[in-house]
């Protein structure tokens, strides 16, 4: 009954090959020919703290907290507006539930402390209650394909089950297993959280003591390893952790991990996504949330949907993100098109300085070219610097070399400041306006001031002095250094 690991795949990751050794640091993808683009749709302010959130249901969005408190929004990309609450109950549990999921017809709930596992209408209309003593850490809906179908992951007994839910049997049928109770390779595997997929994958997040932090991916063809310890800052391995791994409905490369990176100190998250399909497994994309992250689920239209804490020292209220993320293929794009001047590409910066701020590039793949004062130099992830410093005051651009594979790299700004300079927020706000076409000379005049990334057309106090009035100029037209819509809160 149960599924093996079998043979199984290693996908290697290098840990100091991504460079990552500060929460400050930020990454993009530069002039890839596969894109993949993160932004904001809508921000929901709740009045549930909401332990648990599925958003895979079309159209619908289920949120609980801990007290079987449940609300249920309308949303679909096709509405075009923002979710909007259609209700609102209370589940008929008798202590703090500790699990919780939603099914095309139930609403499932597990209450640790009596072992009892509660079926419900969508409407919170008691049906069923069942002993259940398996012990679940986690539970997830499975039911893509076939109706009211879970997979559980229990960390005490080291297995994961699926089970068929029917209310009219009263009982829930097992239907499948991965038993984790002997090692493997010397290796006793540590589950703590489980996902599933449309394709029937189940992907199973280990911790065991031994690899630390790994995803063991089942599918109907081959069984996979996947070390995550390269989504941790270098010089925090042991300090941060991970703790949330799930699967993309619709996208097989990617993942989405809960990345936690000074969990003693902050309440930071970070929303990490990462393309599986690459040797190795790389990050595409990373999202910070300052408040920390309760729960997070995505869409079958490739959206995530998390809810947030409320900070302790402030009056707002519990809130609902929802971002979507998809891939843009370009190719033939304009940033590797050889036959154009570097310096006449669009995705080419200007040549520029940072007065105040060090620029710092790690080349993960592809060939990079830069400007650096009055030199020239190419080289690629073998001959390039590891890193590439930018001191402050020299002017510089950069730009693909050659486009027979993407140009993948890290940046990171040092130091970065809350209000001005370089920083995730500011890249996030001049990308977003690019996107949605309303960069005007006079939004740019505001996003360089802000910045403090300087053109070299005239001597540097002159153009310090230009850019200044030109934006003070601008924001009293109403122009501004950043926009809700396109800042991470």
């Amino acid at each position: 009954m149960g599924k093996i690991l079998g043979t199984i795949r290693v996908k290697n990751t290098n840990s100091k090959e991504t460079g990552l050794t500060s929460p400050e640091s930020y990454m993009d993808q530069y002039y890839s020919t596969d894109i993949l683009c993160v932004y904001k749709l809508y921000t929901v302010d709740l009045d549930i703290s909401a332990k648990w959130v599925i958003s895979t249901i079309e159209q619908r969005i289920f949120l609980c907290d801990i007290e079987g408190e449940v609300r249920i929004f309308s949303y679909s990309r096709h509405f075009r507006r923002q979710p909007l609450l259609r209700e609102r109950f209370h589940l008929s549990n008798i202590r703090l539930i500790s699990s919780f999921t939603a099914t095309q017809d139930y609403l499932i709930a597990f209450e640790i402390d009596t072992q009892i596992l509660t079926l419900h209408t969508h409407h919170g209309a008691l049906i069923l209650r069942l002993f259940f003593p398996y012990d679940p850490l986690m539970i997830v809906r499975c039911d893509y394909h076939k109706k009211n179908q879970i997979w559980t992951c229990s960390r005490t007994k080291r297995q994961c089950y699926q089970f068929n839910i029917n209310h009219k049997i009263k009982q829930v049928n097992l239907l499948d297993q991965l038993d984790f109770t002997k090692p493997i390779s010397n290796i006793l595997i540590d589950p703590i959280g489980i996902s599933c997929d449309e394709q029937e994958r189940v992907a199973v997040h280990d911790v065991n003591m031994t690899t630390t932090d790994r995803l063991l991916l089942f599918s109907n063809n081959q069984n996979t390893i996947i070390p995550l310890d390269f989504v941790k800052y270098f010089d925090k391995l042991l300090s941060s952790r991970i703790e949330r791994v799930l699967l993309v409905p619709k996208q097989s490369n990617l993942i989405v991990i809960i990345y936690v990176p000074q969990s003693s100190t902050t309440n930071v998250h970070e929303i990490v996504i990462v393309d599986i399909s690459l040797q190795p497994a790389q990050i595409v994309h990373c999202l910070s949330e300052p408040n920390g992250i309760q729960s997070i689920d995505v869409t079958s239209n490739g959206e995530l949907v998390y809810t947030v804490t409320t900070p302790t020292n402030k009056r707002t209220p519990p809130k609902m993100h929802i971002y979507k993320f998809k891939h843009t293929v370009y190719s033939q794009g304009i940033c590797g098109n050889l036959q154009i001047l570097p310096t006449k590409r669009s995705c080419t910066p200007f040549l520029h300085i940072h007065p105040y701020q060090t620029e710092i590039f790690t080349i993960l793949q592809g060939h990079f070219s830069y400007q650096y004062g009055d030199e020239i130099y190419s080289c690629d992830i073998h001959t390039c610097p590891s890193p590439i410093i930018i001191h402050p005051n020299i002017p510089h651009t950069f730009w693909m070399n050659d486009n027979k594979e993407d140009l993948i790299l890290i940046v990171r700004i040092e130091p970065t400041y809350k209000d001005r300079g370089l920083s995730a927020k500011s890249f996030e706000n001049i990308v977003g306006v690019v996107r949605d076409k309303y960069m005007t000379i006079w939004q740019a005049f505001v996003f360089v001031d802000n910045i403090e990334t300087y053109p070299i057309f005239l001597p540097f106090p002159f153009v310090k002095i230009i850019i200044k009035i030109g934006s003070l100029i601008e924001q009293l037209l109403g122009y501004q250094t950043e926009y809700e819509e396109y800042t991470t809160k």
